[in-house]
């Protein structure tokens, strides 16, 4: 994709939390903070409300209008309830077989178009390894490419791409890290079993893709935005588009507020709160973005893979819950063991603020103020 820079970067924005930075990086942590408060106070009860527990409960649901059950049961599914459906199990296997086979498109392209796992990682010599070792990788790439089609082996299949990941950080450096959800199917095959996907797996699809997309966003876009903010000077219609939103928009605070979306979106895929919502969003962004920037960025199908399975598998949970909950016990005893609602939305408003601050504000203030300063 054309990333040179048509005017130069204005750097500095990048290296101080004060004035716009600031005021972003409060509302974006602001923001954070109301998701998860309004994930416990209003999606959970909901979900909850619509949720039959015992025999009565759901023989009263089976008597409601069909139109009635099916909207409390995407409710349920958006909500990240529990909804147990044999559609939704096919799917399910439907989107890992779809994520187990599509690397191996992605590294036959690759051995096409002379990169190694993604565009970013070109074997003509340019960047990383010099041209006659990235004669010797694309042979290697389509051996791998092979190798996934197969469905051979796929936990030592997992090790391999562990070491290729490696290899990518050791030949481009800090570019490594948008590849981490390459580790998505690292993590896939080597818990591989068969005719299921198993926790571990998701888990560990979870983790890549929302660390990955958390980095994409600090690193990328604010660490060395002037690669992000090259793509918007060859494709002007993105910055324009944003500043229908925010008149006045510079290309740095454009560059800036979507590293904060894609932070925020790669929070929520690890902490599980409103975790269908997110992939669903994510999973319509990346295809968008197939059709902005044309088949060069075909590669975004891998992605959504990842999002895909992670949307039709059960109902992750929170991984605050266990937080909250003490956070709630501990004010319950300190206002003298007394039951009220107010608590436990102070214990909400506690966690959320303390989450928010440490997962988003802090990165921001290290990568923006502190580490331009060491």
């Amino acid at each position: 994709m054309p990333h040179q820079l048509k005017y130069p970067v204005n750097k500095s924005y990048f290296q101080s939390m004060t004035g716009e930075v600031l005021f972003y990086s409060a509302a974006s942590t602001v923001v954070m903070a109301c998701i998860l408060v309004g994930w416990y106070l209003v999606a959970v009860p909901l979900v909850d409300a619509i949720t039959p527990v015992t025999a009565e409960a759901k023989a009263a649901e089976a008597r409601l209008p069909l139109p009635i059950r099916w909207l409390r049961a995407i409710v349920r599914f958006l909500g990240d309830g529990d909804v147990e459906h044999p559609i939704l199990a096919k799917l399910e296997r439907g989107a890992a077989w779809y994520f187990a086979k599509l690397p191996a498109a992605v590294l036959a392209l690759g051995v096409y178009q002379n990169w190694i796992i993604m565009p970013s990682y070109p074997l003509d010599g340019s960047a990383g390894p010099s041209a006659k070792v990235g004669f010797v990788l694309r042979i290697v790439e389509g051996v791998l490419a092979v190798w996934v089609a197969s469905g051979l082996f796929y936990r030592v299949l997992g090790g391999v791409l562990f070491a290729v990941y490696g290899f990518l950080c050791m030949s481009y450096g800090i570019a490594a890290v948008d590849a981490i959800p390459v580790l998505a199917s690292a993590f896939f095959y080597l818990f591989y079993t068969k005719g299921e996907v198993n926790p571990r797996q998701v888990a560990g699809i979870r983790v890549s893709l929302g660390v990955g997309f958390f980095l994409l966003g600090m690193v990328n876009k604010i660490y060395i935005a002037e690669l992000f903010i090259g793509v918007g000077d060859n494709f002007p219609q993105l910055i324009e588009g944003a500043r229908h939103m925010i008149p006045g928009l510079t290309r740095e605070a454009w560059s800036f507020t979507t590293a904060l979306g894609e932070m925020t979106f790669g929070l929520l895929l690890l902490i599980g709160v409103f975790d269908k919502l997110t992939c669903i969003a994510l999973t319509f962004i990346f295809g968008q973005l197939i059709f902005v920037f044309g088949p060069s960025e075909v590669v975004h199908m891998y992605p959504i893979a990842g999002f895909l399975v992670l949307l039709f598998h059960g109902p992750p949970g929170t991984v605050l819950d266990g937080l909250v909950f003490r956070t709630h016990v501990g004010l319950w005893k300190l206002t003298g063991r007394r039951v009220s609602p107010y608590v436990f939305a102070l214990s909400l408003a506690i966690v959320a603020i303390g989450a928010a601050t440490l997962l988003m504000f802090t990165p921001l203030l290290f990568t923006m103020h502190i580490l331009p300063r060491m």
